[in-house]
């Protein structure tokens, strides 16, 4: 069941991030879901590294903030090398 809520999150993730990333998306429907799971994955890791791992309790806000943060990440680096 989990990995239903980490597709659905990941396409409204990547949908948002497209949406504020200037320029196309070279990327379809599928690519914009993975670039939104990806995005979570890496904006996790990235803040655990940064703050260190909240064990206590789940934080929807924050970690949907930081789904984004890693998406729009990953969407610049993915136009960045498409246009060379």
């Amino acid at each position: 069941m989990e990995i239903i809520g980490f597709i659905i999150v990941g396409a409204i993730v990547g949908a948002l991030a497209s949406l504020i990333v200037p320029g196309r998306t070279p990327l379809g429907c599928i690519g914009v879901v993975l670039i939104g799971i990806a995005g979570g994955l890496l904006g996790g890791f990235l803040f655990d590294i940064i703050v260190g791992p909240d064990e206590d309790e789940l934080n929807w806000i924050g970690s949907f903030i930081v789904s984004l943060l890693g998406a729009i990440l990953i969407l610049f680096v993915i136009r960045a090398v498409s246009k060379g």
